[in-house]
């Protein structure tokens, strides 16, 4: 017999000036909402290690949303993949793409460490499963940086079409590249994985000149002016070699001060103007989708 079940994930974010007015909604049922007063209590709070309580006691808001299952490991009905996976697991990824869709719309220190699977909303002795995962890594760059209604708004549309990308599309592996970087701190393995979606996007299927198209490609879709395309175009081809060392093993003693950081921003940055140019534009978006490599090469004479 189905009953109603939740998704919760109380939120790592500080809101100092207010200015989030709860409920909002994102996508499929997805909410970002105020800690209910329930989920402070000792049964939930239990689960948590003694740093982990300490962190959810500062917690303003929690990512929820709803859904009906049997049971704990329910299939998911609209899951048609070739491995079989819970209902459970399908909520999870939905909270995790509205995360993603947040940071999309801007990047900030916003994210989850654990989530709860709650059956039966607010009642005692409801907790079905608790995870405790990976929470998004945001740069120190956006360590102030707040979120609007205007950011979640956007978010909103982002978060439509991100959970409608057929698996196998460049664009869905351009993103969960990003959301993989996102929740990685260390550089050496952040880095390769942001260039894992960029070369998604822009990597030619046949191999040839690699380094060249990537950064042409990357170049002519994100900027408009000539002096533009040229800086990027040439930016893109450094961040490139930088890639293949750390790919390769190389000694990376050469970058000196805070080259590192900016390498990796920039890269975060050109996959995260791709992925949202090509999300909020349906065009664009069918043309990743349908004709990637031959809507790519026409830019060339754009």
């Amino acid at each position: 017999m189905k009953d109603t079940w939740h998704a919760i994930a109380p939120i790592n974010y500080r809101d100092p000036h207010n200015v989030l007015k709860t409920p909002i909604r994102l996508a499929e049922g997805v909410v970002l909402d105020k800690v209910p007063k329930w989920l402070r209590s000792k049964y939930f709070t239990q689960e948590l290690s003694g740093p982990g309580r300490l962190h959810f006691a500062r917690c303003r808001y929690i990512l929820k949303v709803g859904y009906s299952a049997d049971d704990l490991g329910s299939r998911d009905p609209k899951w048609s993949g070739s491995e079989p996976r819970s209902v459970q697991d399908a909520n999870h990824e939905l909270l995790n793409l509205a995360n993603l869709a947040i940071w999309l719309a801007q990047p900030c220190d916003f994210g989850f460490d654990v989530v709860f699977h709650v059956q039966r909303l607010g009642s005692h002795k409801s907790l079905r499963m608790f995870q405790g995962v990976r929470d998004l890594e945001a740069h120190m760059k956006y360590e102030r940086t707040y979120l609007t209604a205007a950011h979640f708004k956007l978010a909103r549309r982002i978060h439509r079409v991100l959970i409608t990308l057929p698996r196998n599309s460049s664009l869905w592996v351009a993103t969960y590249s990003l959301w993989y970087a996102l929740l990685e701190g260390v550089w050496t393995t952040r880095y390769p994985l942001l260039w894992f979606g960029l070369e998604s996007l822009f990597g030619p299927r046949d191999g040839r000149e690699v380094t060249y198209r990537i950064a042409h490609r990357l170049s002519r879709f994100l900027a408009s002016s000539k002096e533009d395309r040229l800086l990027l175009f040439r930016r893109c081809r450094e961040l490139y070699d930088w890639r293949s060392k750390v790919v390769h093993g190389t000694v990376l003693s050469k970058l000196k001060g805070d080259a590192s950081i900016e390498l990796m921003l920039d890269a975060e940055m050109y996959l995260r103007g791709a992925i949202s140019k090509a999300l909020l534009s349906p065009k664009i978006r069918r043309e990743f989708l349908e004709n990637r490599d031959a809507y790519l090469d026409s830019l060339t004479f754009a």
